[in-house]
């Protein structure tokens, strides 16, 4: 089938723009590791929280409302709340999927596999997170880059783009060696996830049914 010019210059701006949110996401975690030794009240609870809550909006956010805007589509189209039983369902199911790797071993073993407590950073991680990177890569980069090379290459790409968009994170924390080197729970365990938060936003038809799988990894990770 043959693509129109139009969509992939859409793909190659997508992705054009998606490599330097990755490089300014970068100096945003060099700029919160120097902003820690000198402001004690950013390394934890509320004032790390309102920092990557504006930091993920300015980078991830902004940028994704306009490669969506640009596209032809609106936050309407990505977020399509009509269809909200798809994307529960959708969502649901594979997130419980997901979640199940990870409660049976903790079952076994009698570990717990809910937070032990929930405050600013379990917020962070169970409802910004999954909100903000699922609008980011599957609402916008994905939905891109679809009419361009189709689903399935676009949800690989997309997979890949979403273990970039952790690299940062890992590096600063010094876990990166780790994380490249591991086949499970590391970089090859988030791209699989990557795809089957690329499902769950294809067949529910929103990117919140992604959203809703990644909420289940991430309670039970």
């Amino acid at each position: 089938m043959t693509r129109h010019p139009c969509e992939n210059r859409l793909a190659v701006k997508t992705l054009t723009v998606f490599l330097f949110l990755m490089v300014v996401w970068s100096g945003v975690w060099l700029v919160k590791d120097m902003l820690d030794r000198r402001f004690h009240e950013l390394t934890s609870g509320r004032g790390a929280a309102l920092f990557w809550l504006a930091a993920k909006v300015i980078v991830w956010i902004l940028p994704a409302c306009w490669l969506i805007h640009i596209s032809g589509r609106s936050i309407r189209d990505v977020a399509n709340l009509s269809a909200w039983r798809s994307w529960t369902c959708w969502g649901t199911g594979i997130g419980l999927l997901i979640s199940a790797t990870a409660i049976i071993p903790k079952w076994i073993h009698g570990v717990s596999f809910l937070p032990d407590r929930l405050d600013y950073a379990a917020f962070n991680v169970l409802v910004i997170s999954p909100l903000f990177e699922e609008y980011l890569i599957r609402g916008a980069l994905l939905g891109n880059l679809i009419p361009a090379i189709g689903l399935a290459r676009a949800n690989m790409i997309a997979a890949f783009c979403f273990v970039l968009l952790h690299l940062p994170g890992w590096c600063m924390m010094g876990s990166l060696h780790t994380k490249l080197a591991q086949p499970l729970g590391g970089a090859f365990s988030v791209f699989l996830l990557g795809l089957c938060f690329g499902v769950a936003t294809q067949k529910g038809r929103s990117f919140l049914g992604g959203s809703i799988a990644h909420f289940f990894n991430n309670l039970t990770a």
